[in-house]
């Protein structure tokens, strides 16, 4: 089973990208914080780059700010020799 779940805000709007079978797509990053703190007592934040298809995309795109707290579904694949997060349903946790 492939499933991830996260936890972040916006630090990176989404950007169309054309596909080659005709449909569209749009790629935004999402900052995840850590919950456990480095040896320097920082908690580390990683970005996840996150794909949103079809009707997901447009609905996302008029909706989201940077910073916006969001919490997504969805499943992890290689796309380009780079791992990527497909998103299967966001949640708005906190709109700015």
């Amino acid at each position: 089973m492939n499933f991830i779940q996260l936890v972040g805000t916006v630090s990176k709007m989404p950007e169309q990208r054309p596909e080659s079978t005709a449909r569209n797509y749009s790629e935004m990053t999402l900052a995840v914080t850590s919950n456990f703190r480095e040896a320097t007592g920082q908690f580390r934040t990683d970005d996840f780059r996150i794909c949103l298809w079809r009707g997901i995309s447009d609905t996302i795109a008029e909706s989201i700010k940077l910073g916006d707290l969001l919490a997504i579904k969805g499943r992890v694949e290689v796309f380009e020799g780079q791992y990527i997060v497909i998103a299967e349903h966001i949640e708005f946790l906190h709109h700015k």
